[in-house]
């Protein structure tokens, strides 16, 4: 073997394993933090510490950042991935001068996902996340707003602020991002 190619294919095997790696980092980063996240709801609505919903947005949007930033390492790795494997056939081909090879076509599993769009499976799987943590943040903003309606006082303009913000950070992480 050539060094490229040795080089490529030692460089194929570590972009498998970090993938290997960051998809169960994504899996225990959704279900501890939901679970942390359910937890600590729990301790609030049993013994009334209310001042954690002004804590709780924050590591809920925390926890979806990191899950999302998992997810995107995860594509970007299976891109970089599909262009090692397209050298790679190209170049035992021996038609290295075309784009499309004609004799092994795309060859190569990131090449099967990407074309038959099996990679459709981390929007599901973002999705469920972004509905449970996005149920979690609007449920901790909602009570957050009905802290503010039984506290009338001057900590009630704080809360208020506190629920205009985390609103206006939600909507920016699960509408804005969404579309970018």
């Amino acid at each position: 073997m050539v060094e490229k190619e040795i080089f490529a294919l030692e460089e194929y095997k570590s972009l498998r394993e970090e993938i290997l790696s960051k998809m169960e980092r994504n899996f225990r980063i959704l279900s501890l933090g939901v679970g942390g996240i359910t937890v600590i709801l729990g301790f609030v609505f049993q013994y009334k510490i209310n001042e954690l919903f002004f804590v709780l947005p924050i590591l809920i949007l925390a926890n979806s950042y990191r899950y999302k930033a998992e997810t995107a390492a995860i594509l970007n790795a299976g891109e970089y991935i599909r262009k090692i494997e397209n050298s790679i056939y190209r170049q035992n081909s021996c038609l290295g001068k075309c784009d499309t090879d004609k004799v092994f076509g795309d060859l190569g599993w990131e090449n099967y996902l990407r074309n038959e769009m099996k990679r459709k499976i981390y929007n599901s799987h973002g999705h469920t996340a972004d509905l449970i943590l996005g149920s979690l943040y609007i449920l901790c903003v909602s009570e957050l707003w009905k802290l503010n309606i039984h506290t009338l006082d001057s900590s009630g303009a704080l809360t208020i602020f506190f629920t205009i913000f985390f609103t206006i950070i939600g909507i920016h992480y699960w509408v804005y991002l969404k579309f970018r």
